[in-house]
């Protein structure tokens, strides 16, 4: 395997490991997780994108579904309807009787084997989604491997918050948008303390955007547990986050928006094994 290759399996390993943290807290602990800024910047990156969704979805068409139920049932319904007309005597009917019952029985074993066969078509649709998905992933890795391998270098120093574990207000007035890493937000707090904290790039961007709208992001949270903030942060962590302008009128982070990189990590999670669903949506009723 020639360096090429090495790091692209690192950068695979990488991708694998992040995905497996969501596995692992949904599984046990029921909850999703939080990831870093340049880990959500390197699954943006890695991941197939939300417009290509649609494309790796493996359910079996409902009406095929019901076509092919409806099928199992119409041979021998038809038969039972047939049978029960054109039999008058009382011999007759006792036949008549009995083999309603046996077609009954051999309907219950059609819809059985008919319930199996669906199951399985979808079992094999979602392996072959699954595998087209992780090549997906892993083009991706070849194709932004430098801009993965950067990001993957980061470390976990908190700049400026080192050793601050209260409670403060930050007002982001400007996000340095880095195409080969996390980008910067310059905030301020209520004492007018300069302050750098990493953001991931949708919510930079999303950021520069409402404040061309003349809106400021504000913060609240201990700034020691957030010297970087990503979408799945504001989501899993509920900080009191907002937009403001000079007017005083408040707008929320988009709730869509910050399940988008759930939704594709859970994609990754249901395309990986049978049970997946089940648990997802288990853990959607408990929420």
């Amino acid at each position: 395997m020639d360096d090429q290759s090495n790091r692209e399996e690192s950068a695979l390993a990488t991708v694998r490991a992040l995905l497996q943290r969501f596995e692992h807290h949904v599984e046990e602990d029921g909850k999703l997780p939080s990831y870093r800024a340049y880990e959500e910047d390197l699954l943006d990156k890695a991941l197939p994108s939300e417009a290509d969704i649609d494309h790796y979805d493996f359910q079996i068409n409902q009406g095929v579904a019901v076509l092919m139920i409806l099928f199992v049932f119409a041979i021998p319904s038809f038969s039972f309807i047939r049978i029960a007309l054109i039999t008058t005597e009382d011999i007759a009917a006792l036949l008549s009787l009995l083999a309603i019952l046996t077609a009954s029985f051999a309907a219950f074993l059609f819809y059985k084997l008919t319930i199996f066969l669906l199951q399985w078509m979808t079992d094999n649709k979602r392996a072959s989604q699954n595998k087209q998905f992780w090549q997906a992933i892993r083009e991706n890795c070849h194709n932004h491997l430098s801009y993965i391998e950067k990001i993957k270098k980061r470390d976990d120093r908190e700049q400026d918050l080192k050793n601050d574990d209260s409670m403060k207000e930050v007002t982001i007035t400007e996000v340095n948008i880095r195409e080969n890493e996390p980008s910067i937000a310059t905030g301020f707090d209520q004492s007018n303390n300069q302050l750098y904290l990493r953001v991931s790039n949708q919510l930079g961007t999303y950021i520069n955007h409402m404040q061309k709208k003349g809106f400021s992001f504000v913060i609240k949270a201990n700034l020691h547990a957030v010297a970087d903030i990503s979408l799945t942060q504001l989501k899993r962590m509920k900080y009191d986050t907002f937009f403001i302008n000079v007017d005083g009128k408040t707008e929320e982070v988009p709730e869509e928006m910050m399940k988008n990189i759930y939704h594709r990590v859970a994609l990754a999670y249901t395309l990986s094994k049978k049970e997946a669903q089940p648990i997802l949506q288990g853990k959607s009723k408990r929420s």
